[in-house]
């Protein structure tokens, strides 16, 4: 009988509803003909059936008529009695063989000795024995946590894996279909769009229209085509870093927008441990680098072998070419000399040409090494028991064979296999051997003798256990559900030494990898992808958790360059890394320690550090109110006159809280609040003012400095907390006028210049003293000229006002709770809000940094976790410029360079590694050119078919 449903669903209504209504609308829509309503009929029981008296011969009827059933597993329907007699129905029927599986809820384990699902499986008591064999089933629990599941590329996948068997058609065709489908509708469009413009022309006979007309619907498409490309990139940074930059460069470079340019620098911040991709034809499946962190070499599924400098800046260079996969590397120290294993065979290249070491193809090999001079080879082969073979790389021969000492011997009973896993020269004649039950020993390959033997406790069904590739660390992961990788040095002898730990969430570990100095781990999982750890130096030291390098999936191997680079294989991309730095694209020039340590959790600088960028951009100055130290560094790539960090004298007086000013490229100016007039025995290039400004307390307290602003005129603008507004000579610091801003007799607490000096912001936050729960806020714009007031605006709860900045005309205020109110035309404008993270930390505590405006509508608002921006014109996030690993917990802060482009971040630790000032320019120009070149080359026209469809640009932007 001819089938007159493609499938029937069952599933249990109580738990699955959503996700049966789901797959049946995905497939009835999945490679649907456009002329067609769907492209499979799926029997439902909600959708197929009316009111009916006779429930069951419905639905056997509907069992009769369906070519598949569609099984969804649950706990519920696995307890449900409907479900059950369905299944037993179609078993009775039609048997296993058309049955489909997808896993909606619980657990799904196949138990090999009984050749049935587990017990404690979600599957009907009758489907339990009912296959053959393990049958392959489809797991769609996580669409219970999806925000938008039908949204999600893994839903249209799961379709296509449904469809194939039902429509019975191999699925890399059904995808092909529904991307051609996809096409013929856009093509249909367009071609309807075309239509409709021509008969508008004749309906009008109106050329200049039609143009017009043209000229928008292209606009139109150019701008569809650049936010698709901008999505798409988005979407992918998570899973696929290079080409979710790619992407994002050409979105924004086939149209400007704010859109676009919000996905480029999404694509700029993404990862920013990863510093480039090199790309090859055929997958990365080992690397090796060499001690002087000079090569790098890449060996690849397809037999070829590569060297290619430490910092991946030149092209990959051909070595050689292996009989296989390569399955090992190693290099000699400066990269010369190249080792390469496959399954069976061991190649060795160097500046004569390549050479195969004798011995064929007897027995496999586990382990390969390399002397660091390059003229010495190991290698360990074997099945039952191992033999370690040395040779000599020039000639090929062989110089040493001797015993494994951690393998199996003769006549010994075999519990569990044991051999030398890893081993490593030590020098030209001694090396470390590591086997693959955890124990290792030095080996002389001269005498035969060992020494320095030495084991952990192995738990080979617990644990991963990998060696380093110098075999001076062996780490331990968990299998399941740990949070720490263990970590041995092997240069002592001993059993169950104290291990150090590096804190990592681990659910299935895949590989490991330990820096030089043993201060940094790398692990690969399953779950969470690739990860790096720092491993705390004192042996009760405190597990610091680590942090995941997002963008790369399939890793295959990764190696250390040296204590702060690595090297990861992630399918044919070969990903250089790059550790407790500023991050991509970002430069650093190193700050005197500011005297503190990491503040965990408040990030609270309590020496009040402020910082300005000069007017040329080419160097910052830092300033330390409480320490009354003053130090300045040039910006890196730009050369400038250095100050080191230098004591200024009067500590408590200077009270300026605008910090630092740049008078003009050459000259800074320091402010303080007491007597005095312009100091002298100062550095060249740095002036101070003792304002002298009134006693505003019996306990002498006086108005403090909060705002100063340079003008064209040789002059200097200075607001106090009383409201004035002075105007000051440079660079002598006389006093040239005053005039009262806004209401006589009130203390303000923040004030900002525009840009021009035209108009001052003054907020005065209230008194909480008086009355915390009554506060007010009270924001005055006036006329810096006359002092008097443009605008004005109270909010409640004054307390909660954090920053204030000039955007422009733009006021922006900030609040602790992470929201901002933007006032256009100087607060005039119609009044909106935006929010951010906000600045109070998890314990309470407040980072007190004010809003930084940038050109183009770009600003930027510091949070907890880094700082936000925004693009003004849209009132629409940027992106999120995070906090860089390790940094998290220290003080820091933010300025835009007069440019308008370059942000400028000042870290202020305890350590010459936390205490600097990192720069990167936001220049779209400028990130497009970094994102390019972490890339490392164009998209090729398989990628652009794959995930954009159509054929590749002829000018990609990334070549």
């Amino acid at each position: 009988m001819a089938t007159a449903w493609d499938a029937f669903v069952s599933y249990a209504r109580s738990n699955s509803e959503p996700t049966a209504i789901a797959i049946q609308r995905g497939l009835e829509r999945f490679a649907r003909p456009w002329n067609q309503r769907r492209a499979v009929r799926i029997f439902r029981d909600d959708s197929a059936m009316s009111t009916n008296p006779a429930l069951w011969s419905a639905i056997e009827e509907g069992l009769s008529a369906a070519g598949h059933l569609i099984l969804l597993l649950s706990p519920a329907a696995a307890a449900s009695a409907y479900v059950e007699k369905e299944v037993s129905w179609w078993l009775d029927h039609k048997g296993p063989s058309t049955i489909l599986l997808v896993l909606d809820g619980g657990d799904l384990a196949w138990d090999d000795a009984g050749n049935r699902f587990s017990t404690e499986s979600a599957v009907p008591s009758c489907l339990r024995a009912a296959f053959a064999e393990e049958p392959r089933w489809l797991d769609l629990r996580w669409m219970r946590d999806s925000p938008d599941p039908t949204g999600d590329p893994r839903f249209a996948a799961a379709m296509a894996d449904l469809s194939a068997p039902v429509r019975g058609v191999p699925r890399d065709e059904l995808v092909g279909e529904d991307l051609t489908q996809h096409r013929r509708v856009r093509r249909l469009a367009a071609s309807a769009v075309t239509l409709l413009a021509l008969l508008l022309v004749i309906s009008i006979i109106s050329t200049v229209l039609a143009v017009q007309q043209r000229d928008d619907v292209l606009r139109q498409a150019v701008t569809l085509r650049s936010r698709q490309l901008a999505s798409t990139g988005t979407g992918l940074l998570e899973a696929d870093l290079r080409l979710g930059q790619l992407l994002a460069v050409q979105g924004f470079r086939t149209e400007e927008s704010a859109a676009t340019r919000e996905a480029l620098l999404r694509a700029a911040f993404a990862s920013p441990l990863v510093d480039r991709f090199v790309t090859f034809e055929a997958d990365v499946t080992a690397v090796a680098t060499s001690a002087d962190a000079s090569t790098v070499a890449v060996g690849l599924a397809d037999g070829r072998v590569f060297t290619i400098d430490g910092a991946g800046a030149t092209a990959p260079v051909l070595r050689f070419t292996a009989s296989g996969a390569v399955t090992q590397l190693r290099a000699s120290s400066d990269g010369a000399v190249v080792l390469a294993s496959t399954r069976d065979s061991v190649t060795v290249g160097d500046a004569t040409g390549s050479r195969v070491l004798p011995g064929g193809p007897a027995a496999p090999i586990e382990a390969v090494a390399l002397s660091a001079s390059g003229r010495r080879a190991a290698l360990v082969r074997g099945e039952f028991t191992t033999t370690i073979l040395a040779y000599d790389t020039a000639s090929g021969a062989e110089v040493a064979r001797r015993a494994d000492p951690l393998g199996l011997t003769a006549g010994q009973a075999v519990v569990t296999s044991q051999f030398t896993e890893h081993l490593a020269f030590l020098d030209e004649h001694r090396l470390r051997l590591v086997g693959n039950d955890a124990r290792w020993r030095e080996l002389d390959l001269r005498t035969g003798r060992t020494r320095k033997a030495g084991w952990v406790t192995w738990m080979p069904a617990v644990a991963l256990y990998a060696a380093s590739s110098r075999a001076d660390f062996l780490l331990a992961a968990p299998i399941t559900n740990g949070q720490a990788v263990r970590v041995w040095r092997l240069d002592r002898a001993g059993a169950n030494p104290p291990p150090k730990r590096a804190g990592v969430q681990l659910t299935d570990p895949l590989g490991m990898a330990v820096s030089p100095d043993g201060r940094l781990v790398l692990v690969n999982d399953s779950s969470t992808g690739l990860s790096v750890a720092p491993v705390p130096h004192a042996d009760a030291g405190p597990v610091v958790p680590a942090t995941r390098i997002a963008g790369l999936s399939g890793v295959a191997a990764m190696e250390f360059l040296d204590p702060t680079r690595a090297v990861a294989a992630a399918r044919s991309e070969l990903v250089f890394l790059r550790f407790g730095e500023a991050g991509r694209g970002a430069a650093s020039v190193t700050l005197a320690p500011r005297g503190i340590g990491g503040v965990p959790d408040y990030a609270t600088d309590f020496r009040n550090s402020r910082l300005a960028v000069s007017p040329d951009g080419s160097r910052v100055a830092v300033l330390d109110l409480s320490g009354g130290e003053l130090e300045i560094v040039p910006v890196p790539g730009r050369s400038g006159a250095a100050l080191p960090r230098t004591a200024l004298g009067g500590v408590d007086d200077l009270d300026a809280l605008f910090g630092v000013v740049w008078l003009d490229e050459d000259t800074v100016l320091v402010a303080g609040s007491q007597p005095g007039g312009p100091a002298t025995g100062l550095p060249p290039g740095v002036v101070r003012w003792d304002l002298g400004l009134p006693v505003t307390s019996e306990e002498g307290d006086r108005e403090t400095p909060l705002a100063a602003l340079p003008t064209g005129a040789g002059t200097v603008l200075i607001a106090t907390s009383g409201g004035r507004i002075q105007t000051r000579a440079r660079p002598s610091g006389a006093l040239r006028g005053e005039v009262p801003a806004g209401a006589p007799g009130t203390a303000y607490d923040l004030a900002r210049f525009t840009a021009d000096g035209s108009s001052l912001a003054l907020i005065d936050v209230g008194d909480t003293t008086i009355d915390p729960v009554a506060t007010t806020a009270t924001l005055r714009v006036v006329d810096s000229q006359s002092g008097g007031v443009i605008h004005e605006q109270v909010w409640k709860d004054g307390v909660d006002v954090a920053g204030l900045e000039f955007a422009g005309t733009t006021v922006l205020v900030t609040h602790l709770d992470g929201s901002v109110d933007v006032l256009p035309d100087l607060g005039r404008g119609a009044a909106q809000r935006i929010s951010t993270a906000g600045i109070r930390t998890s314990t309470g505590s407040i980072q007190p940094n004010p809003p930084v405006a940038g050109a183009d509508g770009l600003v930027g608002f510091p949070t907890r976790s880094g700082l936000q921006l925004y693009d003004l014109t849209t009132l629409q996030p940027s992106a999120a410029l995070p906090v860089p690993p390790g940094f998290e917990a220290v003080p820091r802060t933010y300025a835009f360079a007069p440019d308008g482009h370059t942000l400028v971040t000042g870290f202020f630790g305890g350590d010459a590694r936390t205490a600097q000032v990192n720069v990167r320019d936001l220049d779209t120009s400028a990130v497009v050119g970094q994102v390019c070149a972490s890339a490392g080359g164009p998209i090729s026209a398989t990628e652009w078919r794959l995930l954009v469809g159509g054929t590749a640009p002829d000018d990609p932007a990334c070549r």
